[in-house]
């Protein structure tokens, strides 16, 4: 006879537990999908140094880190193309800090292809590379114009620093940078830190995008500036992306802000409770002259002996509701086995349930209270029984109808429920729901720029993580601020200790099992989770030599009812899917100097 588990507070924070868990993993997951979709084939930083000479020709150093991605096509290394290099000049590389050959490939009378790594291995990952080579007419007559980064790049670059010295100062200057013959000098700043040298930065430039530096002859100065460039034997390269790594620390991050939100909204949740000896106060408005504190009553419960008998002024679907703090289907089926247990209607079972109303309407109508007297009234209607072995639509109303008033009961008329909890709850629900999407979104961006050289995204995704974790624990246990009054946690405490004995009704606390007990009780065991141990307790009762159920087997046909009840409740409140569907329908500008050209790997 296996019914919901999820009818106490501890078994719902479980529940919710687990989904958490789930939910901490699939961000972490996402996030670590979003490494590797963002981690596409780059330039992650690159440093450009020309060193001018007095006749206009340069030495230029590039340090490239390149991020070859996580790619389906292999990889053996990159090339770079550049215009105005002679096939047989001395071009010197290395990679990751150790020399390399470099080949020189002709492709035409103005362009020379720089081939970088063996064809024999595949390359992965972020690698540095330094390749230092001669070029002529950089600053002809002593007025610079240089394609630092040239337009013919077949991927991003993120992260770009030029640097220009010379023996003449440099006068002037500029730089532009976008596509080819583009003038714009926005994205692109340019300094004199002293005579003879010119630092230009920008944050990065698109696939097919360049950047060229001008300036005019300013005279000569008295020494040439040093020079500064990342060394070549710095293995270490920027902008490396470790989905794995990213994908635990969300999911920890995640957790964490879940547990901290889960403790704080239990904390809030805290019910108050009069001191020692409130148990016994009566009545709804009873304080007795005794201070009131704030406890948490899942742990109190815990310490609490077992009672025999149930709360007075509770039947088994109310009890149920105050229990769980929600309606569940349980519930309901419990006011139907009470409407039975008291005679108010008659359930039989044959193929299945059968329904009948009970002969004397007004003598049931004087004695159900009026929740359940307009229950029995929209289930059957104008008929005397009903069977649940299909989908009926007077049961599904009644049925939907029972979850409202129980639910309204609960936290309007009952005088049981903090009033104030619902006010709190749907707000904190909302306010989680928006926080998971904001964290979400904020999680995958910085999932997805975690490979660029700024920490700040990987920072990012884990903040958003934060978020997410906590905004998703907070739609979750949002419930948790939904409190009691005092005589509703004295009742709460009640029904806890009389489940205690439901669970466990073998063993002697007072007056021993009867079968008068296993008819008035198996409605409150259903509604209160208890349903498998009650029913299991009382077969081996029937079972007992002596015990006058051995020779009585209706109860056992009570507890095997209210199993099959619950299920065909569901089958008959419950609208079949639809068979129908439904579709949807100077002046110069970039690329004006010497150098540049592109590149990209192989």
């Amino acid at each position: 006879m296996r019914l919901s588990r999820h009818l106490t507070p501890g078994r719902r924070r479980r529940a919710n537990a687990v989904w958490l868990l789930v939910g901490a993993v699939l961000l972490g997951g996402a996030m670590a999908l979003g490494s590797l979709a963002g981690n596409t084939e780059r330039v992650t930083r690159l440093w450009v140094v020309a060193a001018v000479a007095g006749n206009g020709t340069a030495r230029v150093t590039e340090v490239i880190d390149y991020d070859f991605g996580r790619g389906l096509e292999d990889k053996h290394g990159i090339y770079r193309d550049v215009p105005g290099l002679s096939d047989i000049a001395d071009v010197k590389a290395t990679v990751d800090g150790r020399p390399v050959p470099a080949e020189t490939e002709y492709l035409s009378e103005h362009e020379t292809r720089i081939r970088i790594g063996d064809p024999d291995r595949t390359i992965s990952g972020v690698h540095r590379y330094r390749i230092e080579y001669p070029l002529a007419r950089v600053a002809p007559g002593h007025r610079l114009a240089w394609n630092a980064v040239g337009a013919g790049w077949a991927v991003a670059l993120d992260d770009i620093r030029i640097q220009v010295t010379a023996p003449f100062a440099l006068a002037r200057p500029r730089c532009v940078s976008g596509g080819t013959g583009s003038r714009s000098s926005a994205s692109c700043t340019v300094s004199a830190p002293e005579q003879g040298s010119l630092v230009a930065e920008l944050p990065g430039l698109r696939a097919g995008q360049g950047a060229t530096l001008y300036s005019a002859d300013g005279g000569r100065v008295a020494s040439r500036p040093a020079q500064t460039v990342p060394s070549a034997a710095i293995p270490r390269a920027a902008g490396r992306a470790h989905p794995p790594l990213l994908w635990m620390y969300g999911t920890a991050a995640a957790l964490v802000a879940m547990a901290l939100t889960a403790m704080l909204l239990r904390r809030a949740g805290r019910s108050p409770l009069h001191d020692e000896g409130g148990l016994e106060a009566a009545g709804p408005g009873a304080t007795d002259g005794k201070r009131i504190r704030r406890v948490d009553l899942s742990r109190l419960a815990a310490s609490r002996p077992r009672a025999a008998a149930p709360p007075e002024g509770l039947d088994a679907a109310r009890a149920g509701v105050l229990f769980a703090g929600r309606v569940l289907p349980e519930h309901k089926v419990a006011l139907l086995m009470h409407a039975h247990e008291r005679g108010w209607l008659t359930i039989s079972q044959r193929d299945a349930p059968v329904l009948s109303r009970k002969r004397s309407e007004e003598e049931a109508s004087r004695e159900a209270d009026a929740m359940t007297r307009d229950a029995l009234k929209a289930i059957f209607g104008n008929r005397d029984s009903l069977t649940l072995d299909h989908y009926d639509y007077y049961f599904g109303k009644a049925w939907e109808g029972l979850d409202t008033d129980l639910r309204e009961w609960l936290e309007t008329t009952s005088g049981l429920c903090d009033p104030a909890g619902p006010r709190r709850s749907r707000p904190a629900r909302r306010a989680g729901v928006a926080a998971t999407l904001t964290g979400l979104a904020s999680a995958l961006t910085g999932a997805v720029l975690s490979g660029h050289p700024e920490h700040l995204w990987r920072g990012w995704a884990v903040a958003g993580a934060v978020v997410a974790g906590a905004g998703l624990a907070l739609a979750v246990r949002a419930w948790e601020v939904h409190t009691l009054t005092p005589h509703g946690a004295r009742q709460w405490l009640r029904v806890a200790a009389f489940r205690k004995y439901l669970a466990h009704p073998d063993k002697p606390v007072g007056d021993t099992m009867s079968e008068e007990d296993v008819r008035r009780y198996t409605g409150w065991a259903v509604a209160l989770g208890e349903a498998d141990h009650w029913s299991a307790a009382a077969e081996a009762s029937a079972q007992r030599p002596g015990h006058p159920a051995v020779h009585d087997h209706r109860h056992l046909h009570t507890s095997a009812l209210a199993a099959s009840l619950t299920s065909a409740a569901a089958t008959s409140s419950t609208s079949p899917p639809s068979d129908s569907s439904s579709g949807s329908s100077s002046s110069g500008s970039v690329g004006g100097g010497s150098g540049g050209g592109g590149g990209g790997s192989w």
